[in-house]
């Protein structure tokens, strides 16, 4: 189930790229952003990563990869390109990141039993009454 969920997330993106005429190269880059930060979405324990911390690290990658600045910045995206990108991401992930999160999110399981304080059992109910007892 996960995986078709995360399939079908890929593939709105990528029909995203494609219906916005990106090239090959766009495309490429575009699903890199997107798998690296849901990667980074889905591996942290459950919920860790904020709403705001995922989308900074989102828009960070965004921006390293719309302006051009050798070696740590190359220019893929156009303004025009990251504005269109950016409407999609929020209108699509981050309307349902919460959602994902939860799906993709490793769960804490913890198992609680109860016992008695200190291995103490409670005395069972007697079924005579101390008076009737066999004296000793």
């Amino acid at each position: 189930m996960k995986i078709d969920i995360a399939s079908d997330f890929y593939y709105h993106c990528y029909a995203f790229a494609k219906q916005n005429a990106f090239n090959m190269k766009k495309i490429s880059t575009l699903l890199s952003i997107i798998v690296e930060v849901f990667r980074r979405d889905s591996a942290s324990i459950q919920w860790e990563n904020t709403h705001a911390e995922s989308f900074a690290y989102f828009n960070n990658l965004l921006v390293r990869h719309s302006v051009d600045r050798p070696p740590k910045c190359i220019s893929v995206f156009t303004e025009d390109n990251a504005r269109l990108i950016h409407g999609f991401i929020l209108s699509s992930y981050y309307q349902h990141f919460r959602m994902y999160k939860y799906i993709f999110s490793k769960h804490l399981r913890m198992k609680i039993s109860s016992g008695e304080p200190q291995g103490v059992e409670t005395p069972r109910a007697s079924s005579m009454p101390l008076q009737e007892s066999v004296p000793i």
